[in-house]
């Protein structure tokens, strides 16, 4: 585990490329619109959706291509953060899930085609125009299949 002088792994990942997702517990697809995506004040990155089992911190996104970008540093002092660590290192491909929480949807019926994160994106389908993002999590499979972790760089801890 990193102390406050080791390097830290900081990676990119991206979380969520703006297509359709099949995630448990809706009905349809759900596509979340990044122009309606807000910020949670603490962005924590976990394993398999577990907020027992923290990993670091997200330092930074983007959403300017229609994809959400972050910025992560693998900080926290658990064995959670070692294991993805260690995958990593010996070649593991990580996916990333996003972890928000949707505040406002439409639905979108078979007829409807919309334009959202830079595609056009047709129902039926919900919509999620407003969501604020508290995280991701590290998992083996994402709902977005496109997503991925790359190592940026290791980076001495402040």
């Amino acid at each position: 585990m990193a102390s406050q002088h080791e390097p830290v792994l900081r990676l990119l990942v991206k979380a969520y490329t703006g297509v359709k997702m099949y995630v448990a517990g809706y009905d349809l697809p759900i596509v979340l619109d990044l122009q309606g995506m807000t910020y949670g004040n603490s962005l924590v990155a976990n394993l398999d959706h577990d907020q027992t089992k923290r990993v670091g911190n997200v330092i930074a996104h983007d959403t300017s291509n229609g994809s959400l970008m972050l910025t992560t540093d693998l900080n926290a002092a658990t064995a959670h953060c070692d294991e993805v660590e260690r995958s990593i290192a010996k070649g593991f491909q990580w996916q990333a899930s996003i972890e928000a929480v949707p505040v406002r949807a439409t639905r979108l019926t078979a007829d409807d085609v919309i334009q959202v994160n830079g595609r056009h994106i047709g129902g039926p389908a919900y919509h999620i125009t407003q969501s604020i993002l508290k995280g991701f999590a590290f998992v083996s499979h994402g709902a977005d299949d496109n997503t991925s972790v790359v190592l940026s760089q290791r980076t001495e801890h402040r």
